[in-house]
């Protein structure tokens, strides 16, 4: 769940820094290296996951899957390592399959972006497609500063 709030990420933050500082504090000389790597990699997991306010009428969800990480998701639905190029860029991802789950119960609104480039009409076109016909789409309010 995305989250919005400036506060709330704060909070986050300062409540991991004391964790992690107060396993620092406690961890033998040899092992100061893990509270460490547990801050730095809950720091990527935040930035993932923490948005500007003025996004908040998006509700957004994301799936998040950090290989280096053990997330106690069937690796069924999680592909092998997968590319594709874009405007001159190679990039990584991985292909998650929602088969079984994919239904407008699942996805109930979509709300296009600012910088969105797909059409409303696009869009309605794939989720008719793939089963999605009652989900709602809107155009965001919010605009890029």
């Amino acid at each position: 769940n995305v989250e919005y709030d400036p506060q709330r990420q704060r909070k986050k933050i300062l409540d991991l820094c004391k964790t992690v500082k107060d396993q620092f504090d406690t961890a033998g000389q040899k092992d100061k290296v893990d509270p460490s790597l547990d801050l730095a990699f809950t720091l990527v997991d935040y930035a993932m996951i923490f948005k500007n306010p003025g996004f908040k009428e998006e509700k957004e969800w994301r799936i998040v899957h950090t290989p280096l990480e053990s997330y106690e998701v069937p690796f069924d639905k999680i592909s092998e390592l997968k590319f594709r190029v874009n405007t001159n860029r190679i990039l990584t991802y991985y292909a998650y399959n929602f088969q079984n789950d994919f239904n407008s119960n699942l996805i109930t609104e979509i709300i296009l972006g600012p910088k969105c480039k797909m059409t409303e009409h696009d869009v309605r076109q794939f989720l008719n497609r793939n089963d999605l016909k009652k989900t709602k789409i809107k155009i965001s309010k919010s605009s890029y500063r």
